[in-house]
């Protein structure tokens, strides 16, 4: 997303064509993660750093806070399984075994 300052004024049917409610949404962003709560919605997942304060180079500190590959594929498989797990057709309340 370019700009949130932008999209926010946007219409509720934009943003819903944009990012729709049940779109899987993931977001990484290299701040705190809350802001982007907002964009993945409660089933989405936010790759961010939770605190302030650490100072070294930022491939050492993305590695500290967890901003890695391995964690947006880890999330990314997460949200697969979400949506898997979510559209599965529920088994019956009663089984009825066929006749032959």
């Amino acid at each position: 997303m370019p700009c949130t300052n932008v999209f926010d004024r946007q219409s509720d049917a934009y943003q819903e064509m944009v990012l729709p409610l049940g779109l899987p949404a993931i977001a990484i962003e290299a701040a705190h993660p809350d802001f982007w709560r907002k964009y993945v919605g409660r089933t989405g997942v936010v790759v961010g750093i939770a605190s302030f304060g650490e100072s070294a180079p930022a491939k050492d500190l993305y590695a500290h806070f967890g901003i890695t590959s391995k964690r947006v594929v880890d999330a990314a498989r997460t949200l697969a399984h979400r949506a898997a797990h979510r559209n599965a057709v529920p088994l019956p309340d009663q089984i009825v075994v066929a006749a032959n």
